[in-house]
């Protein structure tokens, strides 16, 4: 009796069988990654940890107190120790000639295959012309450099954060606008179609509805490419990845402001991190130009 072509065979895998494994490796990663909710301090907090830029800053900090504890080694004194030894065996013979004609000449050999050598110095600087202390106090300038330029570039990082969480928020809620305008356009298409059928509207007020709505779905479109566009600068800000998803929660609320105008004037002249940044880079060229004076100078050191 002849087998029907289709029959199951349980030899042989089923396609779905084949199939799922693909499915699994083709599934988009959104699919698995979560919305993270994020607040003002959260994405400030985020910004604080992640962003590249601040992590470049605490490098050149470091590097600048490493330099300063450098100089700073350099007032105390310096040891050299020296130890050599020839570990080869080398032997060396010196020929004497005979004391008396017809004797045979005699030789002296020499071991060198045991030679040590120590040496020890001690060296402590006595005068050197304001050379260490120059060095020194650029050094600590240095440090303080870094530190302003830190704070410079993490007041940058949180206001940029703050104007891109704004943002977020502003065009989260203009989105809700412009669907609830596209939403009120098509009801209101709709009504003056049944005004038209009945006479009580005419074909203009019906081409105006058609009009209003069109405009309703290019602002909508607009709008959610505006949410998107804020979204990618909020994520840059706070170094987080392109495919990562956030979801900021936030109001737009006025917020209380009691600083006058020459109050504001007086507090950034003495906070200003790129103005203290200033005044430590021209005390850094009075130092340099000490420094260049006493290259010239007479140093003594103790040895």
């Amino acid at each position: 009796m002849a087998k029907s072509p289709l029959r199951y065979s349980r030899a042989e895998p089923s396609a779905w069988l084949l199939a799922r494994p693909l499915l699994l490796l083709l599934l988009p990663l959104s699919v698995f990654a979560q919305t993270l909710e994020l607040s003002l301090d959260e994405a400030l907090e985020l910004a604080r940890r992640r962003n590249p830029l601040i992590a470049e800053m605490d490098k050149r900090v470091e590097e600048a107190m490493a330099y300063e504890r450098e100089t700073r080694a350099s007032f105390l004194p310096s040891i050299e120790f020296l130890f050599s030894r020839t570990i080869e065996e080398k032997t060396a013979e010196f020929l004497l000639p005979p004391l008396t004609p017809g004797m045979r000449p005699s030789t002296l050999p020499f071991d060198l295959s045991k030679d040590y050598q120590y040496s020890v110095r001690l060296r402590q600087h006595l005068f050197t012309g304001g050379k260490l202390r120059s060095a020194y106090e650029q050094a600590t300038l240095r440090t303080l450099l870094a530190r302003e330029l830190k704070r410079d570039t993490t007041d940058q990082i949180i206001y940029e954060t703050k104007r891109a969480f704004f943002y977020a928020i502003l065009a989260k809620d203009l989105l809700k606008v412009r669907e609830e305008s596209l939403l009120f356009a098509e009801k209101n298409l709709e009504r003056t179609k049944r005004l038209l059928e009945v006479g009580m509207a005419t074909k203009l007020d019906l081409m105006r509805c058609e009009v209003h709505l069109e405009n309703a779905r290019a602002q909508l479109i607009h709008a959610r490419n505006g949410l998107e566009c804020a979204l990618l600068a909020l994520k840059h800000a706070i170094g987080l990845e392109e495919w990562e998803a956030i979801d900021p929660k936030g109001e737009l609320a006025p917020l209380p402001f009691d600083f006058g105008l020459e109050a504001l004037k007086g507090f950034c002249l003495q906070k200003r991190p790129d103005l203290a940044r200033s005044r430590i880079e021209k005390t850094m060229a009075d130092k340099n130009v000490r420094l260049a004076k006493a290259k010239d100078s007479v140093s003594r050191d103790s040895i």
